[in-house]
């Protein structure tokens, strides 16, 4: 979308869109910034120990399918595709999300890992990490490829992911 078309939707001319943001590197940086505080906060919540140690494994994994398709499906879809988009340019605006992702990786690791230690140890750990990675990759494929048989928003990708890193994690 150029600037003159998102002003225009947004009800504003293009010199006050220039007078708010440098250029539209800035505007998705700013829409980032909001992305990534909500869904920080929001993860903060979920994923807290107390609240994980409650539930069992299958709930608990379902909770983390769900949040993490909701990110991809949520407000924030256009600034997570519009991010990737632009992996390997010069300015990284990737960098926020990244560091959220990985802020929110270490909850759910924290959060799930003694759920699963018993069974597997010092493996725990990395066992959900491969899954958090497993299921974020897949997700920003669907983003991306949305001619795919499952797309993201469709219930049955949810119960079927929910499964597959349940029955990796038990």
């Amino acid at each position: 979308m150029n600037v003159r078309v998102l002003a225009a939707k947004i009800d504003v001319s293009v010199s006050a869109f220039y007078n708010r943001f440098k250029n539209k590197a800035a505007f998705l940086s700013a829409l980032q910034s909001l992305f990534v505080k909500e869904n920080d906060a929001k993860a903060a919540t979920l994923f807290s120990v107390e609240k994980i140690e409650k539930m069992n494994l299958k709930s608990a994994v379902e909770l983390m399918v769900d949040f993490i398709v909701d990110v991809y499906m949520g407000r924030g879809r256009g600034v997570i595709r519009a991010s990737v988009r632009g992996i390997g340019q010069i300015d990284d605006n990737w960098q926020q999300l990244r560091e959220s992702s990985a802020r929110t990786r270490i909850l759910m690791v924290k959060a799930l890992a003694p759920k699963i230690r018993k069974r597997h140890g010092a493996a725990a750990e990395d066992k959900i990490r491969f899954a958090y990675q497993f299921l974020n990759g897949t997700l920003v494929n669907g983003l991306l490829n949305p001619w795919h048989i499952y797309k993201i928003d469709d219930p049955a990708f949810r119960s079927a992911f929910s499964l597959l890193i349940y029955n990796h994690l038990k």
